[in-house]
């Protein structure tokens, strides 16, 4: 499972869902630009992950995992 640097998406969506559940959908219009030029302008960002988490399926996984200096996910040297 990742994490992804994607909290400006997601309280624009909230903001979103709180102007439609108000009716205000004036500010629907307003939100959905913003979330195009967020969506344009940061996409990289917005869909490369930054935490990644690692389950084991055995203690014996955990421990050689934890041995390693450095992991590569997704092509980035990431450490424990």
């Amino acid at each position: 499972m990742f994490s992804y640097r994607n909290y400006e998406l997601l309280s624009l969506l909230k903001d979103r869902g709180r102007a439609i559940k108000n009716l205000r959908w004036e500010n629907v219009d307003k939100i959905n630009t913003e979330l195009t030029w967020l969506v344009r302008s940061k996409y990289d960002l917005l869909t490369t992950p930054n935490v990644a988490f690692v389950t084991m399926k055995t203690e014996k996984g955990a421990r050689d995992l934890f041995q390693l200096a450095n992991i590569n996910i997704l092509g980035t040297n990431c450490t424990l």
